[in-house]
């Protein structure tokens, strides 16, 4: 539980450095499998997971702008 809460806050700062277009490098600090991980090295399945599931969080623009990135035949 300790190591979870540790690695939540060190995303939660290091997320709170960056600006808002640097969306890429910000890191998932929501509980889970990816907690702590680079928007940029998310899986694309994972992505389009968070595009669907995550409603009008900033979460779901930034993986939509990452998915864009990634492949520009969504737009």
């Amino acid at each position: 539980m300790r190591s979870l809460l540790k690695k939540k806050m060190t995303a939660l700062e290091w997320n709170n450095r960056l600006s808002q277009t640097e969306y890429t490098e910000r890191r998932i600090t929501y509980e889970g499998k990816y907690l702590g991980v680079m928007i940029k090295d998310l899986p694309t399945h994972y992505i389009k997971w968070g595009i669907l599931n995550l409603g009008s969080s900033s979460w779901a623009d930034f993986f939509a702008r990452e998915l864009q990135r990634r492949d520009r035949s969504f737009k």
